[in-house]
C-alpha cells in the first residue's frame, strides 16, 4: 500500500475514520457501498481496519485512553474551567475568555503599560498543542495576517511568546455577532441580506489580492458590528481566523521566513457543511473554494437552510461531491431540516418571519437570479464557479440594479424582461405616447380616406352628368332632328324625359344631374321646374 499518492491516502484514511465509526457487524456493506466498484480501495481500508483490530486486543483499551495517559498535560488543559486561565500574557492583562478552537484559546485583553485602555483580542496556542507543526501553523497565520489591511478583515495588531515560550497573536477586538444571527435577530429582508453580504465578498477578494486562501469560511467567522443608534445600513463586516488559510505562493517576507505548514493525513482543517468538493478530495485548493464557501454561506443566509442535510460526517461528504443542491426557491418550501444541524429546530414559517416575508413571496424572490447565482457558485467544477469572489458580489450589484446578472443565460428574452423590470415607468410613459400616436395615425387614415372617398365620388358624378349633358347637346345635332332647331328648354325637357326613365343613372349620379337641371331651369326663369329637380336632387 506503501505505493499510493498522498491524495489516495488521504481518500484512504477518511474511508478507515468513517468505518471505525460504524458498529463492526455493518462495515463490510458500508465499505462496500462507499467504494463502489473501486476494488483497490476497498482493500486498502479493510486491511487497515484489520490491522486496528488487531492492535486493539493488543492495546486492551481505547484510543482515546491510551492516548490520555500518555498526554496527561494535554487532558489537564482540555479539562481546565474557561476561568483558570493566565491573569496576563506579556504586557496584556486578561480579561475574558472568549472562546477556544483545536488549537489555541482566544482571550479578551487589553494593555497593561499603558494609560488608555483599548480591548484586544489575544490568541496562544494551547498548552499541549505547542508541537512543531502547530508553532509552524502559528507563525504562518501571523504572516498571512500581516499582508492582509482591509476594513472588513480583523487586523493583526501584535504578536509575541508568553512566559512558557507558547507564541500568541493580538488581535483587532471585533464585539459583533455571526452574520447569520445578525440577519436574523434584525429580520433583515433578502436585499438587505445580500448588501451586508457584499462586504463579505469583498473581504475575501481583498485577501485572493494579496494571495491568501481563507479555506474556512462560515457564519462563525464572519462577525457583524453596529455603532450604537446605527441601523443594519450601517452595519460593518468583520473576517476572522485565518488559522487555516493559505499563500498561493511559497513567498515569505525576508525579515521573516515561514515554511507552509503541510496537514498531516487525517488532520482535518476544514468544516465539512461549508468545504469545496475539491478541499474534501484532498486536492490543491485554490481561490474558487472560498467562493464555494461564499456560496454556502449566502444559501444560508437567504433561505435559512445549508444547500445539503446534515448527516454523519461521510453521508454529508457524499452528497456535497455526488447530489446537486436544490434550488434556493425550492429549498425554502421544505419543513424543518433532519438531523442535528441548526435549522432543525426551525420551522419554514420561523425562517420567512426573519426574512419579513412569507414562503410564497419568498420562494418567488429567489426564484430566477438568486437560483441561477448560488447554482452556479455552488458547481463542483472549480473552473465553472464564478471566476472570482469579486465577480460574484458584482452579479449581486446587478441583480439588485434590476441588471441581467451574468449567471443567466444570456438570451435577448431575458435581457428584454430585465430591461421592462427596470424601466417600468419609463417603458409605461412610451407605452402610451407609441398607443396615442397609433390612434392618431389610425384616426387621421380613416379621415383621409372617407375624403379620397367623398373625392372620387364627387368626381363620379361630375362626370357622369357631365357626360349625360353632353348627350343632350349630342341630340340637338340638326342631323339627328331632320332639321328642326332645339331650344333651351327643349334641350332641358328632353334631358328631364330621360332622367324620369327608370335606371337611367345610379342613384349618386342621378341625383347630381338632378341638380344640374335645377340650376339651369332656375337660370332660364323656370321656377316649377326647377324647385322640382331641386327637390328630386335633395330627396336622391
Amino acid at each position: 500500500m506503501d505505493a499510493f499518492s498522498p491524495d489516495r491516502w488521504k481518500r484512504i484514511d477518511r474511508l478507515f475514520e468513517a468505518a471505525l465509526d460504524q458498529p463492526p457487524d455493518r462495515r463490510d456493506a458500508f465499505l462496500r457501498q462507499a467504494c463502489g466498484e473501486d476494488l483497490e480501495l476497498f482493500d486498502a481500508v479493510c486491511a487497515l481496519l484489520a490491522d486496528a483490530e488487531v492492535a486493539g486486543r493488543l492495546l486492551g483499551e481505547s484510543v482515546t485512553d491510551f492516548a490520555a495517559a500518555l498526554l496527561p498535560g494535554l487532558a489537564a488543559e482540555l479539562a481546565r474551567p474557561p476561568d483558570e486561565g493566565p491573569a496576563q500574557i506579556g504586557p496584556y492583562r486578561i480579561l475574558d475568555e472568549l472562546g477556544r478552537g483545536g488549537m489555541g484559546v482566544v482571550y479578551l485583553a487589553e494593555r497593561a503599560d499603558v494609560p488608555y485602555r483599548q480591548p484586544v483580542a489575544l490568541k496562544l496556542v494551547r498548552r499541549g498543542m505547542d508541537s512543531e507543526e502547530i508553532l509552524r501553523r502559528f507563525r504562518y497565520e501571523r504572516l498571512l495576517l500581516a499582508r492582509l489591511q482591509h476594513p472588513n478583515i480583523a487586523r493583526l495588531l501584535d504578536g509575541g511568546q508568553a512566559e512558557d515560550g507558547r507564541p500568541y497573536l493580538v488581535m483587532e477586538y471585533v464585539e459583533g455577532e455571526p452574520i447569520d444571527v445578525y440577519c436574523d435577530r434584525r429580520r433583515l429582508s433578502v436585499e438587505e441580506r445580500l448588501r451586508l453580504f457584499m462586504q463579505v465578498g469583498m473581504a475575501v477578494q481583498a485577501a485572493h489580492r494579496n494571495l491568501v486562501v481563507h479555506r474556512d469560511l462560515k457564519p462563525s467567522n464572519i462577525l457583524v458590528t453596529e455603532d450604537p443608534g446605527s441601523g443594519p445600513a450601517q452595519a460593518t463586516v468583520k473576517l476572522l481566523d485565518f488559522g487555516i488559510a493559505r499563500l498561493l505562493t511559497d513567498e515569505a517576507t525576508p525579515e521573516e521566513p515561514v515554511t507552509v505548514p503541510h496537514t498531516r493525513t487525517g488532520m482535518r482543517v476544514l468544516t465539512p457543511a461549508y468545504a469545496s468538493p475539491e478541499q474534501l478530495r484532498g486536492e490543491a485548493v485554490t481561490t474558487a473554494a472560498d467562493v464555494y464557501a461564499l456560496g454556502v454561506v449566502l444559501y444560508e443566509l437567504l433561505t435559512g437552510h445549508r444547500p445539503y442535510t446534515s448527516g454523519d460526517g461521510l453521508t454529508l461528504e457524499q452528497a456535497i461531491l455526488t447530489q446537486m443542491p436544490a434550488r434556493p426557491s425550492t429549498r425554502v418550501e421544505e419543513g424543518p431540516a433532519d438531523g442535528g444541524s441548526p435549522e432543525a429546530s426551525r420551522t419554514r414559517e420561523a425562517i420567512c418571519a426573519a426574512r419579513r416575508t412569507t414562503p410564497e413571496r419568498l420562494r418567488r424572490r429567489l426564484q430566477g437570479d438568486l437560483d441561477t447565482m448560488l447554482l452556479m457558485a455552488l458547481r463542483k467544477e472549480p473552473e465553472r464557479r464564478y471566476a472570482s469572489a469579486e465577480a460574484f458580489v458584482d452579479d449581486i450589484r446587478r441583480h439588485l440594479a434590476g441588471l441581467p446578472v451574468r449567471a443567466q443565460r444570456d438570451t435577448w428574452r431575458y435581457r428584454a424582461r430585465k430591461f421592462a423590470r427596470r424601466h417600468t415607468a419609463g417603458l409605461a410613459v412610451a407605452g402610451l405616447a407609441l398607443l396615442l400616436l397609433a390612434g392618431l395615425t389610425a384616426f387621421y387614415t380613416a379621415r383621409l380616406t372617407q375624403e379620397r372617398d367623398r373625392a372620387r365620388l364627387e368626381a363620379q358624378k361630375a362626370r357622369a352628368a357631365l357626360a349625360f349633358m353632353e348627350d343632350l347637346f349630342d341630340g340637338a345635332d340638326p342631323d339627328a332632328t331632320a332639321g328642326d332647331t332645339l331650344d333651351a328648354f327643349d334641350l332641358l325637357a328632353r334631358g328631364a324625359r330621360r332622367l324620369e326613365q327608370p335606371g337611367a343613372l345610379p342613384p349618386a349620379e342621378a341625383a347630381q344631374t338632378a341638380h344640374t337641371l335645377g340650376a339651369l331651369y332656375l337660370k332660364l326663369g323656370d321656377y316649377d321646374a326647377a324647385e322640382r329637380w331641386l327637390t328630386a336632387a335633395l330627396d336622391g
